[in-house]
């Protein structure tokens, strides 16, 4: 159910400079240094081969913390090191430059969009520290306890060196050298043991060596080595083949640690690779990867890759590799997995669509949700090859592709690497094997680029349209190039099943759908818009002829009406980092009479430039649809800068005016759009107090001190905004309303505020919007007056809220092995049914409570004047059959419900269009005190026989 959001992405680049003839000189550097040492490095290999972060430093992605001092760590000491192949070390620091008005708008857009590019604070010539002729540099890793340093770089060189690198002055230091090489390496996650594996000769007079694994502590004193046995390579297979089909791998919790390696068969005729599993404490043998059918057979066409990654718990420890179902080059590629013990368990097929997809790289992220695979594409009518990461998640024993990035052509991924801290925090280092046209000065013959980026859950996509005939909730779930979806009002199909699918050309990044309350019935057939991995959109709506759904009777999902791939204007371009994508209008042109639909995105800088500070912009679009012709034009406006990153954004729950935007620091932006003859809209500063830190997830009420949801068209009204942080705490504005949430839904159509908490006894609860303001979670349940005798629904452990459907009294939870269940808590029955029976409609309001075994009393007691006049009628005409009648009848008692088990809630008095003044509320209230409800039943009764009496007449 749930969908893989872009919270932020930012591009960082460095100019490699020109080489020149080498200077005498070695070690670290002043990238302002007049003499410009940096040249002498050279520009082959410039490419970032491997990242490392200080995790005491205030990372350049990483969000503001309310407990976060900015004294804590100076902006201008170095937080991210980048290494590249040919020994290039530098150190950058998240210190951007100069500030920028958040409502400065760019005279020249096009120029103005520009990139973050990090202060560089040193530069350092790893091939030059020493008389060693040092090359193939591939890792670079922060500890804490290196060598005789308090922390460190510490560098690993396929030819042998390894390197302990000062983070503050960039002085290198060569702390061991290995003769014959280094093949690969890997830090413990405790940072106690560094695990290496050493090519060494064997005692053969033939040029045979063996992979050995060597174990040292962090003074680098070796405490164990371990031959593995079947790696014996010749001295010619020593190439770039061999150290990067040879990986290693920890345990996340430490304990062993995994090495795939080239393994040569008996007749030497092929090589592929094995999987072997080593002990941490001495090295030993514990385990080797295995078939899972007993034949105790190593598994075949394992492929050799740069990395291999293991799993945390939450994700059974499971160690992920790479398989070829074929022995052609061409055989498709599928995911497989590994138990602690060796044996093979389970596996995914990958989905090519680019040609020939080759892995590369895996990676999981810290709690074990999410799998990071690298490919490599290309196609046979190309010598330029292209990269893409696919972001891949287990449920209910099924993996999704929930996210794919896919580059330009000539730009590979080189590195990739989740936060260490982080879950959703990716790093990601590029090659361009093409010029790139952003760097214009000739002192610089190419740039090294890595990018950040940020990932959150959200817990549900729901498409909510009260009015529509076909479904009122509308759930969808991405996979791959697949819309899942599900009529969750009609039937609540279990994931991974699905009523209804819609395949597409390419993966789905995002979905927008059209606001709600500006939709009506039949009015276009657009229901959303379809973000693909390239770019381009596709507009999502009903069909005539659509495909009819095999699982639910008379539903017809939405199909695709059309898919647009050019972008138009001079701010194209930016079609290639957009995010957060927001439908905000759609219209009807009055002259041409076609569609026109506006949506905002986020889109970060392009092109590189030192003092820009990481501002995002607000991108606007306008997309043009002719029903008639079938043709689209879509086009970017407009970019509005803002003053920092955006975190999110989103449609206002009751109004058409525009979005909110947060950014990083927890400011709230509104966005307004022009008016229907205009393009460009403006971005305001929100009236609303900041939430009390920043929220990844939020929803927000345009009019929040309104009881009726309606379109609104002054700026003052006062407005809601609920945000849930990373940390699980849930805030109304200023106010904490809970600090164990894991998901919420703010429902205007029931007006409630709907979470549930993490706990040892998880809850669904609910708050009345009209209250929000006022609440206060310190006080006892007996004094706040907001819960009225609502007591919370227990769900189990681990659920998530998915949505409330708008027309009834249900709530939808997924349950952490994925299943979804429908539940009717009292919270939202008893206010269902009482606003039922205050409309005057009774076969609702009896349907629901006779369902939900409410009282029926309630129907006499909430306006007993109004029933024994008007409501009768009503009530006998509208539930027809007899035994239903009976039923009620023998349900009722003399006395007043609502005043002891039923309380009839203030905001609900006070937002029901039958008492919409005092002076009504006045009037039903003396009406009330002069019904004598020690007589009710006699007086319900003789009156439902009266009515029924001339009903019987009247036919006669």
């Amino acid at each position: 159910m749930r969908n893989l959001i872009v919270l932020r992405e930012t591009r960082h680049t460095v100019p490699v400079p020109v080489p020149v003839p080498a200077s005498s000189s070695a070690g670290a550097s002043d990238p302002n240094d007049d003499e410009k040492s940096p040249r002498a490095f050279v520009s082959s290999g410039c490419e970032p081969c491997c990242i490392a972060r200080d995790p005491s430093a205030s990372n350049p992605s990483s969000s503001h913390r309310l407990d976060y001092d900015d004294d804590d760590h100076d902006q201008n000491s170095p937080s991210t090191f980048v290494l590249t192949p040919n020994g290039l070390l530098l150190a950058a620091s998240s210190n951007h430059g100069e500030k920028y008005d958040s409502m400065k708008r760019p005279t020249t857009p096009k120029e103005d969009l520009l990139t973050t590019t990090d202060g560089v604070l040193w530069m350092c010539d790893l091939a030059g520290t020493t008389e060693g002729e040092y090359k193939d540099w591939f890792h670079v890793s922060y500890v804490d306890d290196a060598g005789d340093a308090d922390s460190g770089l510490v560098c690993l060189s396929h030819s042998g060196a390894i390197v302990i690198v000062s983070t503050q002055t960039g002085e290198a230091e060569v702390v061991g050298d290995f003769d014959h090489g280094l093949l690969a390496g890997q830090w413990s996650p405790d940072g106690e043991i560094l695990a290496l594996i050493v090519v060494t000769p064997t005692t053969s007079e033939e040029e045979i060596y063996i992979a050995t694994l060597v174990t040292m502590n962090s003074q680098f004193e070796i405490l164990a080595e371990t031959e593995i046995e079947g790696s014996r390579v010749t001295a010619a297979s020593q190439s770039e083949a061999t150290t990067t089909s040879t990986s290693i791998t920890w345990r996340p919790d430490g304990t062993a640690v995994a090495v795939m390696y080239p393994h040569a068969d008996e007749a030497n005729a092929a090589v592929a690779a094995r999987i072997k599993i080593f002990a941490r404490e001495d090295g030993k043998l514990m385990a080797v990867g295995r078939s899972e059918d007993g034949s105790g057979k190593s598994v075949p066409g394992l492929q050799p890759i740069s990395s291999i990654s293991w799993a945390s718990h939450d994700c059974s420890n499971l160690l992920t590799a790479v398989q070829r179902k074929g022995k052609k080059a061409t055989s498709p590629q599928q995911v497989v997995f590994f138990e602690s013990n060796g044996l093979r368990h389970g596996e995914f097929k990958m989905r090519p669509m680019d040609g020939i997809e080759t892995v590369t790289n895996l990676e999981w992220n810290l709690d074990g949700t999410l799998l990071a695979v690298t490919l490599q594409c290309s196609k046979p009518d190309s010598d330029i090859d292209s990269g893409k990461i696919q972001l891949w998640h287990r449920s209910n024993y099924h993996w999704y592709l929930k996210h794919e990035i896919r580059y330009s052509m000539g730009t590979t991924v080189s590195f990739i690497q989740f936060d260490n801290e982080r879950s959703y925090h990716l790093c990601v280092a590029l090659t361009h094997t093409n010029e790139r046209s952003d760097i214009s000065d000739e002192t610089f013959d190419s740039v090294i680029e890595w990018r950040d980026y940020e990932f959150c859950w959200d817990s549900s996509t729901i498409s909510y349209d009260a009015s529509s005939k076909s479904y009122s909730a509308l759930a969808v779930g991405i996979d791959g190039n697949i819309l899942n979806m599900t009529p969750l009002d009609r039937s609540m199909v279990p994931p991974p099943m699905y009523a209804s699918s819609l395949k597409l050309d390419l993966p789905i990044s995002s979905v927008a759908f059209i606001p709600n309350v500006k939709k009506q019935e039949d009015s276009h057939p657009i229901s959303m818009v379809v973000s693909l991995s390239d770019s381009s959109l596709v507009l999502v709506g009903q069909q005539k002829n659509g495909e009819k759904s095999g699982m639910i009777a008379n539903f017809t999902a939405p199909g695709q009406l059309l898919r647009i791939s050019d972008w138009e204007g001079e701010l194209s371009h930016l079609s290639t980092s957009l995010r957060q994508l927001l439908v905000t209008e759609c219209t009807e042109s009055s002259g041409s009479g076609a569609l026109v639909l506006k949506a905002i995105a986020v889109s970060c800088s392009l092109t590189p430039n030192p003092h820009n500070n990481a501002c995002d912009h607000i991108v606007e679009i306008r997309i043009e649809w002719s029903a008639s012709d079938q043709k689209a034009r879509c086009s970017i406006t407009n970019a509005i800068k803002l003053s920092g990153q955006v975190l999110r954004m989103t449609n206002w729950a009751d109004s058409h005016e525009g979005a909110l935007i947060e950014l990083t620091d927890g400011t709230l932006l509104e966005y307004a759009p022009s008016d229907s003859d205009g393009y460009d809209g403006s971005i305001l500063p929100s009236d609303t107090e900041p939430l009390m830190e920043p929220c990844p997830w939020i929803v927000a009420l345009f009019n929040g001190s309104s009881s009726f949801i309606e379109d609104h068209h002054d700026h003052h009204h006062e407005r809601l905004v609920v945000g849930l942080s990373e940390r699980s705490r849930l805030y109304c504005s200023e106010r904490l309303l809970t600090d164990a949430a894991s998901s919420f839904i703010l429902s205007p159509r029931h007006q409630f505020l709907s979470y549930v908490t993490l706990s040892s006894r998880s809850q669904l609860r609910f708050l009345p919007l009209s209250e929000l303001k006022s609440f206060d979670p310190l006080m006892g349940s007996d004094e706040n007056h907001m819960l009225e005798g609502y007591e919370p629904r227990s769900v189990e452990r681990g659920s998530r809220l998915v949505c409330i459907l708008p027309n009834s009294p249900t709530a939808i939870v997924q349950l952490p092995r994925g299943n979804i269940e429908g539940v009717y808590p009292r919270a939202l029955v008893l206010p269902f049914a009482m606003s039922k029976i205050k409309d005057g409609n009774y076969a609702i309001a009896f349907d629901i409570m006779r369902r939900q075994k409410v009282d029926f009393n309630l129907i006499v007691d909430m306006d007993p004047a109004h029933f024994m006049s008007e409501g009768v009628v009503n009530l006998i005409d509208q539930v027809k059959k007899i035994d239903h009648l009976n039923l009620f009848i023998s349900s009722l008692f003399d006395g007043d419900i609502t005043q002891w088990k039923y309380r009839v809630p203030t905001w609900l008095l006070q937002q029901t269009t039958s008492s919409p003044t005092e002076e009504d509320d006045d009037e039903i209230a003396t009406e009330r005190a002069k019904f004598n409800f020690t007589t009710k039943v006699n007086q319900v009764c003789t009156r439902m026989r009266d009515v029924m009496q001339q009903a019987e007449s009247n036919d006669t």
